[in-house]
């Protein structure tokens, strides 16, 4: 079953297919602010550390991850 969660931070949102994502820890070790941490259910993403630089995004293999920066 597929579950689609959004993360709003203040430069973008996030959007996670909980169905597309293997855990594999891709976009936690392509960030280079240390933003994503997992959470009890699904990833989370620290707002402070978090600069929206898409490295998460980009380096995920299934493409469960998509960031849209804010305009």
């Amino acid at each position: 079953m597929s579950e689609i969660v959004e993360v709003e931070t203040r430069q973008a949102r996030f959007v996670l297919d909980s169905s597309e994502c293997d855990g594999c820890g891709e976009c936690m070790r392509a960030c280079p602010t240390r933003a994503i941490i997992v959470g009890e259910e699904y990833l989370e993403i620290d707002e402070e550390r978090c600069r929206a630089c898409g490295s998460c995004a980009r380096a995920c293999p299934t493409g469960a991850l998509r960031m849209e920066p804010r305009a």
